[in-house]
Formats: C-alpha cells, structure tokens, sequence
C-alpha cells in the first residue's frame, strides 16, 4: 500500500510539474541556431536564487561523502537492438546511467517505452568539465578528461580517439554508432562537477572547457559537428541531499556551497547554456518533483536516482522527447 501511494504520489506530481516545463526549441533547421562565441561571451549567465535559503559554505579541505552505488552489471538491455525505423538516441552522462544497465536503467527504460534504438555511453564518476592538474597524476587526469563530456563528445565529433576512456563499457559501445543516424542526443549528469569545485564559467572561451558553462558550450558545438540534423536535450542536475563520511547531513542542493556555488547555481548555468543555444531543455531539478520530503523514495542515499526515481525520469524524457516528434 505504501509503494503504491508513493508511486501514485510521483504521478500526480509528475503531472503537475509538466504544463509548466520548460521546453526549447526541436527538430530546427541548424543555420539559426548556430551562434557567434563573442555573442555569447557578452550574455551574462545570472545565478539563480533560493528565497529564504542560508547558504552553508564549506571549507577548502572539507569533503562531501559520495555513495559507492552497486554498480550493475549490464544485461540484453544495455545491448542496442538496432531498428531502422526507430529513433537512435545517444546518452551521455554519469552515474544515473552508468550504474544501473539493466532494465530498471533511464536509458532501458526510455528506449522500452518508445522502441528507441538506445546507445548508452555514460561514464561513472564523470564531469561535464575538464579538471586541471591539482596534484593528481597526469595519467588520472589525462584518463578523467578523456572521460568527461568535453572528452566524450570530441571523439564522437572525431577529434579524438576512444583509446584513452581505457577497457569500460562505453568504450566498447561508441565504436558500434553510426553517429550520423542520431536523432537525440541527452546530456544527464548530476553533481561531479560540484563535488570537484568545477568554476562555473570564464570570459575565456577556449580555455572554457576547465569551467561548467564551458564544457557544455564546447560538447554542443562538437554534437552538432559529428551529427547536425540530432536534438541535443540537456538535463540539468536533479535535488540531493549531501552527507559528510559520518552520514551526518551537511545541506541539500540549494544551500551547501562549495566555494564555487551550489548545486542549484550549476543547474542555472546548464539552463543558461541550454536556452542561449536553444538546445531541448530539462529541468531535472524542479521539474520531477524531487524534494526533503520525496527524496525518501526517489533518491537513494539522497543523491543516485532510485529505480521509482528511474522509472519517473524516464517517463518524464518520455514525454518530452514524443512532444518533439510530434508535427
């Protein structure tokens, strides 16, 4: 009876949350939405606000505790069954998609619901941004970059080759893509780049790749090389809740501040970048109704997706991905 009023719960929220998402624009001819960098280097990125909220800030050498999630082994589900008349969607992200390849994954879960071609190439433990050498060693870093977004997309623009993502299971699927066949790309990452204290952005737009805003503007602008015609759906970080080694609770996503921002201030930069280069846009934060409260049964230890908060983030891309493709 409970898991059913929890689920009933996700429903009628989910359906609230929907007529007010924020969609942008999809299947647009490409020439107008390819934009000059110096433009967007003049666009201010303005932070988002939580009224109310007392920002706790951190202290340099301390630590936010990441759970070890139990990484799944993948199955037939995480095994592309290739329709040619299907649509082919790539995803690109950490953990959320990593960890669970099997049926209850978000990825599995999307391509099952509308007989979708799925390739899977998220990365545990990855950022969106590049790191820069902080005392790590040069092969960890070099290996961490390779694997970030900026790092992923480059070889499948083919700037690079997959030789350093080293023996994991994206490198084993991203060969078998026909990149060209694509008809979305979704970016799902959540909090690495908060937890590694990524800048949020740089008037410095070739070096932009070492800051958030960066890394997303140069993963779409290699998207769009390797396959024009793809909509790029950008998702933001979704509400965590962030405990110390102890299990003690440090704050949730709008008031730990890392030095940098919150994790909140990083879903405005995505947002942000999403809209300025008019991508598919979702609110992964607000939109699926995570909160203190839900985020008993929707996360696991407040921070991985559970599989109740799988299967809501799948329907949720469901939607917007069959809106999309409606005429």
């Amino acid at each position: 009876m409970k898991k059913n009023l929890k689920k009933s719960l996700s429903v009628i929220i989910m359906t609230l949350i929907m007529s007010a998402l924020l969609i942008g624009c999809g299947r647009k001819d490409k020439d107008e939405i390819i934009v000059n960098e110096a433009e967007l280097l003049e666009e201010q990125t303005p932070l988002p606000s939580v009224e109310g909220a007392e920002i706790i800030y951190m202290d340099e050498e301390d630590e936010i505790a990441i759970p070890v999630p139990e990484q799944n082994n993948y199955d037939a589900a995480d095994i592309p069954i290739v329709n040619q008349n299907a649509l082919q969607i790539v995803f690109l992200g950490d953990d959320n998609l990593d960890n669970n390849r099997n049926s209850t994954g978000v990825a599995s879960l999307v391509g099952e619901k509308i007989d979708a071609t799925i390739y899977n190439i998220a990365i545990a433990g990855s950022n969106v941004a590049f790191i820069e050498d902080d005392g790590i060693s040069t092969d960890n870093i070099n290996m961490l970059n390779a694997r970030s977004l900026v790092g992923i997309t480059g070889i499948l623009a083919g700037h690079n080759d997959a030789d350093g993502l080293g023996e994991i299971r994206a490198a084993e699927l991203i060969d078998e893509i026909n990149i060209e066949k694509t008809d979305y790309f979704v970016i799902m990452y959540n909090a690495n780049d908060f937890f590694h204290r990524i800048p949020l952005d740089t008037e410095d737009f070739d070096e932009g790749v070492y800051t958030y805003v960066g890394a997303f503007r140069r993963a779409v602008i290699y998207l769009r090389e390797a396959a024009p015609y793809a909509d790029i759906i950008i998702c933001t970080p979704h509400y965590s809740l962030f405990f110390d080694e102890n299990n003690i609770y440090l704050g949730d996503g709008n008031i730990l501040h890392n030095g940098i921002g919150t994790l909140n201030d990083y879903r405005g930069k995505a947002e942000h970048t999403a809209k300025y280069y008019k991508t598919i846009y979702v609110d992964s934060y607000y939109g699926m109704g995570i909160d203190g409260y839900s985020a008993e049964y929707l996360l696991d230890r407040g921070y991985y997706l559970s599989e109740e908060g799988r299967e809501v983030f799948a329907d949720y891309l469901v939607r917007i991905i069959k809106a999309n493709e409606e005429p």
